[in-house]
């Protein structure tokens, strides 16, 4: 795990902290929670915040879950309305909509919400597994805005 807390390193080296801090992108599910978890014991919990994108495209009960996960877990839940469905690409439903869904959020969690919450970087749950497969057109998304995938290697 020591590779991953070193993948989760800022781009400009700075340490995290309050006002300098690591988001990571969150649905609740095993993968982000384990990064988000690995992240709060790493950097301490006023350092990491997790991010969920809230649209008409999640469930509540997936809401809640992620709600009741980030409480366990110790990590601050920040909950960013995304508009995904008022893509045309997505609503096509084409193979790759998970780009415009990921691009959707990525807009997102690094434009206004990051100023907000003081991000100095976002990864998210890319696992090695996921990294080897070429049918995940959201991991197109997440290189072209520089998030952190330090479960890939």
């Amino acid at each position: 795990m020591s590779d991953a807390v070193g993948a989760l390193t800022p781009p400009d080296g700075e340490p995290y902290g309050p006002g300098r801090r690591l988001g990571v992108s969150f649905s609740g599910g095993v993968d982000s929670a384990a990064l988000a978890a690995l992240a709060v014991r790493a950097f301490g919990p006023e350092a990491v915040v997790a991010l969920i994108a809230v649209s008409a495209s999640l469930a509540r009960r997936e809401l809640r879950a992620a709600r009741e996960t980030a409480a366990e877990i110790g990590v601050e839940l920040a909950e960013v309305t995304t508009f995904e469905t008022d893509v045309e690409d997505y609503r096509a439903n084409r193979a790759d909509r998970c780009y415009f869904c990921r691009t959707e959020m990525f807009t997102r969690f690094t434009g206004d919400t990051a100023r907000e919450l003081g991000l100095a970087a976002i990864a998210y749950g890319e696992n090695a597994t996921d990294a080897h497969r070429i049918d995940r057109p959201g991991a197109v998304a997440a290189l072209e805005f520089g998030v952190l995938r330090p479960l890939s290697a």
